[in-house]
């Protein structure tokens, strides 16, 4: 069985997340444990140097890099402003 990647949270990523509503909260943490075992499930991005990653939960998207053996979160905000910063 294949190691699981090791999740690394940035202090943007752990604040947008305090900022998302409850309703959502069981959801994202079910799509960040599906990122631990398969992070390439989501769309790869063009032309951005961060956040290369993105998987869609409803109308919010987390934004990630795999990088090594790592999934950095970057930030986790409504689709209208997660492309914003």
């Amino acid at each position: 069985m294949p190691e699981p990647f090791c999740l690394v949270p940035t202090k943007t990523f752990l604040i947008d997340l305090r900022k998302i509503p409850p309703s959502l909260r069981r959801r994202t943490e079910a799509a960040i444990e599906k990122l631990k075992k398969d992070p390439f499930r989501g769309r790869k991005l063009e032309a951005v140097e961060t956040g290369q990653w993105r998987i869609r939960i409803g109308d919010y998207q987390i934004r990630y890099d795999v990088i090594g053996n790592d999934v950095v979160l970057h930030r986790i905000r409504h689709r209208k402003d997660i492309y914003r910063e």
